[in-house]
């Protein structure tokens, strides 16, 4: 017998299996609402990178962003940039989500929103901004933000631990501060610092600590460039703190901003050189940061 259904009844029908799935959904929500958690992002970094510079470099010459998120609780988490999914990992039991930047996606300057997606339960985190600045830090919206920063003023120390304010120096190449000191992150790690624009040439003192393992990594190679110009290269070999100097030409200090770049190829992560399971790429623990104007005879 074949039944034939007019256009009310089958409406009707649609309507109450729609429905039913509706409900099932529902009852699957509610029955699994306990084994899973809404994500939130703490902390990430880094926070802002120049136009088509690596940030946060891995060991495959790649740039990625690291997130400190509440805890993860049978989420399986994407992070999205800007609409787009990245290669994401997620570290059970360290409230920690890494995920991998293409290079095309900071080859233009804006402001992109980042948020962290758990395709199981389809929730979102909350937003947070990535910076890629135009091809200089030295732009005039980079030195009307600095602007509004803290100038540091001469002949006084700057502290690189969780306790003091010295992140806002910090662009890129930096891990989270710790008690003592802040680890580099990759093979480039900045600072931008305004000063008061000077009158005298200036001096400049890091206090720091190379990642040196005897026997496993012997050294550590660094060049230091201020505003683009080299202005000192050097190798540490011991794993002691080690207080470096070098002088800056007043003529290279353009609107009272100096850039700090420090190249570190030569640095690796633990886990590479099989001495643990940390994954960061470490050169130096950054300690403090003196300048100076060098007074004429």
């Amino acid at each position: 017998m074949n039944l034939k259904f007019n256009k009310p009844i089958k409406i009707t029908i649609h309507i109450l299996v729609i429905a039913t799935i509706f409900l099932y959904i529902i009852g699957l929500e509610i029955q699994n609402k306990e084994n899973y958690s809404e994500i939130k992002i703490l902390e990430f970094g880094p926070t802002s990178t120049k136009v088509n510079t690596t940030f946060n470099e891995q060991e495959n010459g790649g740039a990625a962003l690291w997130f400190k998120t509440t805890e993860l609780k049978n989420n399986f988490p994407i992070v999205i940039w800007d609409k787009i999914p990245l290669a994401t990992n997620n570290h059970p039991g360290k409230n920690l989500v890494t995920a991998s930047v293409p290079n095309e996606l900071f080859s233009k300057k804006g402001n992109y929103d980042i948020y962290i997606l758990d395709t199981k339960n389809n929730i979102i985190s909350n937003k947070v901004t990535f910076t890629v600045y135009g091809d200089t830090w030295l732009g005039s919206s980079w030195i009307a933000l600095m602007a509004k920063k803290n100038i540091l003023e001469y002949d006084k120390t700057i502290y690189f631990n969780n306790s003091s304010n010295s992140v806002q120096y910090q662009t890129t190449g930096w891990n989270p501060p710790e008690k003592d000191f802040c680890w580099s992150q990759g093979h480039y790690s900045t600072l931008v610092i305004p000063i008061r624009q000077p009158e005298n040439d200036i001096s400049v003192e890091l206090s720091l600590m190379p990642f040196i393992s005897p026997g496993v990594i012997n050294e550590q190679n660094i060049k230091i460039y201020v505003n683009s110009t080299q202005i000192k290269s050097f190798r540490l070999k011991d794993p002691k703190i080690e207080i470096i100097k070098f002088n800056v030409n007043k003529n290279l200090i353009k609107n009272g901003i100096m850039e700090i770049v420090l190249n570190i190829p030569t640095a690796k992560s633990p886990k590479e050189l099989k001495l643990n399971e940390d994954i960061r790429t470490l050169g130096i623990a950054l300690i403090s940061l003196r300048i100076n104007q060098i007074t004429k005879p």
